[in-house]
Order: structure tokens, then C-alpha cells, then sequence
């Protein structure tokens, strides 16, 4: 996966099996609908439901493509998530996560597991363009 932030946009690049596991080539997001971009060592994503519709869902291997969250569309591309729980409720972590909340975007959230230099280094562009 490859990350290129550009003044006005954040291009996520999905290389080899993480297109076939995503069913995403790449998502680009427009710099003025991002609100919040955090990089987590460890991540607790807790919420209602989630749907998968398109991807591939194996508990403790990998959480990728399109979900219907509590807030709407998320994108997920997750390597080893931990105590997922889907019945009453939505519930998993998972380390070294990236994530992005929009505003006016086809995905509310896109979370995807981050190496933390590349996330630091995408922390300092979302707070310096």
C-alpha cells in the first residue's frame, strides 16, 4: 500500500492481493473533506453493527473493503485485528492503524493499518497543508 499526499488530496494506493482482498485499486480523498486524521499504536474501533458488503472479513488475519458502519460507509484494510466481535455490536482492535474521518465523502471513515513512520509523516501533512 502507498500513501501519497498531495497538496490538495490523500491518495491511497492498494498494490497486488490488497486489491483483490479490497476490491480497490485506490482511494483518493479530497484534502477539504478530511476532519480528523489519527495514527493509533493500538486502535479500539467500538460501535453498533458493522455490515461487510464487498471484501474479505477473517477474524484475526484481515478486515478489508466496504463496510456499513454506525455512521455510514468505512473502508477497512486491517492486517491481524483482535477481539472482533460482530453480534450486539461491532467491536475489534488492532495495531498501528491509520485513521481518517471525513465530511461530505463516500466513506465516513477509512481505517487501515499503518507502518508508524508513514503515519507520522501523514499526521505532520494533514497539520501543515
Amino acid at each position: 500500500m502507498k500513501f501519497i499526499a498531495e497538496y490538495d488530496a490523500l491518495t491511497i494506493q492498494l498494490e497486488g492481493m490488497e486489491i483483490v482482498a479490497s476490491l480497490r485499486r485506490k482511494i483518493v480523498i479530497p484534502r477539504d473533506k478530511i476532519t480528523n486524521l489519527t495514527w493509533q499504536p493500538q486502535y479500539v474501533y467500538e460501535g453498533r453493527r458493522v455490515i461487510r458488503l464487498g471484501g474479505v472479513a477473517l477474524p484475526r488475519t484481515i478486515f478489508a473493503g466496504n463496510f456499513w458502519g454506525s455512521v455510514g460507509w468505512y473502508f477497512l484494510y486491517v492486517h491481524n485485528p483482535k477481539g472482533a466481535r460482530w453480534l450486539r455490536g461491532a467491536a475489534f482492535s488492532a495495531d498501528n492503524v491509520l485513521d481518517i474521518a471525513t465530511n461530505d465523502y463516500v466513506y465516513k471513515r477509512v481505517i487501515l493499518t499503518c507502518q508508524p513512520d508513514i503515519g507520522a509523516s501523514l499526521l505532520n501533512w494533514f497539520k501543515n497543508v
